[in-house]
């Protein structure tokens, strides 16, 4: 099975091509615990998964001033890299990538430049994309639609001629926002809640038998319409 070189796939990054939540949970963990506070794997989930690491800290921190939130943002995305060289990325990937070879590519993140540039070298991909949409480049961030919506518009693609992979209910939200066909992965969140945060599929990782229904080529028509009856 091959990709429908007219359909654009868009990937999320960090707990889509590989699981990284925990990393990053025990790196804010360690820089929060310098101002007293806890964090607790359920809190995390709920507040900092797929958001920006400086909206995260902001919305369990809403006493702290700006800049301190962004010295402590700063620090936790330094504490990732030092702590994440070893990244393996979700089973299956660089199939799926080697499949959809020769159709339009797009990272989508919140995550900074410096952990997308650490991330995709620790994963051998790092030109693997035609396009990547870093949120700190435009005004609004995931949850927003507007960094799907920018890639779309990089890739010359109608959101109906595109497929995304996302893990966290921001990441869902932004993408279905734009009015794409949204497959959840099953690395932060059960399928049930990728359901139900708006996702049109849910596979458990780039290995599962369900990719095979989004990729192939038996589909006449790329993106949305061709998927809306899986």
């Amino acid at each position: 099975m091959t990709g429908n070189p007219k359909t654009a796939y868009l990937f999320d990054l960090d707990g889509t091509l590989c699981n990284t939540e925990p990393l990053h949970f025990r790196a804010l963990k360690h820089v929060l615990a310098s101002v007293g506070y806890a964090l607790s794997e359920q809190v995390f989930a709920q507040h900092c998964v797929g958001q920006t690491t400086v909206t995260g800290i902001r919305a369990l921190l809403p006493h702290l001033d700006e800049a301190l939130c962004l010295d402590l943002a700063n620090r936790t995305e330094a504490r990732f890299r030092e702590t994440s060289h070893d990244l393996m990325p979700l089973p299956g990937l660089h199939e799926v990538l080697a499949r959809i070879a020769g159709s339009p590519t797009a990272l989508v993140t919140n995550a900074p430049w410096e952990d997308v540039h650490h991330m995709l070298g620790a994963l051998r991909l790092p030109h693997r994309f035609d396009t990547i949409v870093v949120a700190a480049d435009l005004a609004r961030a995931k949850p927003d639609p507007l960094p799907y919506l920018e890639a779309l518009r990089r890739l010359d693609c109608e959101a109906n001629d595109a497929v995304a992979f996302e893990d966290s209910i921001a990441g869902i939200t932004s993408a279905t926002g734009a009015g794409i066909f949204t497959v959840g992965v099953e690395t932060s969140l059960p399928a049930v809640r990728l359901i139900q945060a708006g996702a049109n599929l849910s596979v458990k990782d780039f290995a599962d038998p369900a990719m095979g229904r989004i990729y192939d080529k038996s589909c006449k028509v790329a993106g949305t319409s061709a998927l809306q009856g899986l």
